[in-house]
């Protein structure tokens, strides 16, 4: 048979390249977390295009997680604190805000806001893991910009002008 190793790497790269209507996903996903990603109506390619739908776990863990997310917001509750999506400071600063806005009650009695709020916290998570991404790649660029604001900071400040002559000039008759 196929080693299992192998058979792993080459669904992690199919899965990226699925369209959003979950077509081919089936020989990938079981049963019910496709039921789930159908019911997510057109939340499935923001769920697809997130880096963390990465590897076909993951994938599974965001379906998850955004079926759970909707469920308690439709019902007027935030989701617990417990339910690990998304990322944990993500996911904090996130609970955090809806719950400033009472976003669960006004969900709850606006449910055809609720697919909107979706898709706007799946772009921001999306923005986020970029965010992410590029600052585990490129660590070092802050503190080029924090000499080169220093340095300026030096050649700005006053020395000695023509103005300090001038007035000398006109004192001295």
């Amino acid at each position: 048979g196929n080693g299992d190793g192998d058979g792993m790497d080459w669904m992690d790269t199919e899965i990226v390249g699925q369209g959003s209507n979950g077509n081919g996903l089936d020989v990938f996903l079981d049963k019910e977390t496709l039921t789930d990603l159908r019911r997510l109506e057109g939340l499935a390619e923001s769920i697809m295009d997130l880096q963390s739908s990465s590897s076909v776990e993951k994938l599974r863990d965001n379906i998850r997680g955004v079926t759970t997310w909707k469920k308690n917001l439709s019902a007027g509750l935030l989701p617990d604190d417990d339910i690990e999506w998304p990322d944990e400071t993500f996911r904090t600063a996130l609970l955090d805000t809806l719950k400033d806005l009472d976003m669960a009650r006004f969900t709850r009695k606006h449910p055809a806001v609720l697919t909107t709020l979706m898709k706007n916290i799946l772009e921001l998570l999306q923005e986020y893991e970029l965010e992410m991404e590029g600052e585990d790649a490129g660590e070092g660029d802050q503190t080029d910009s924090d000499q080169q604001s220093q340095s300026k900071q030096q050649s700005d400040q006053p020395g000695d002008s023509d103005e300090a002559g001038e007035s000398d000039d006109g004192e001295g008759v």
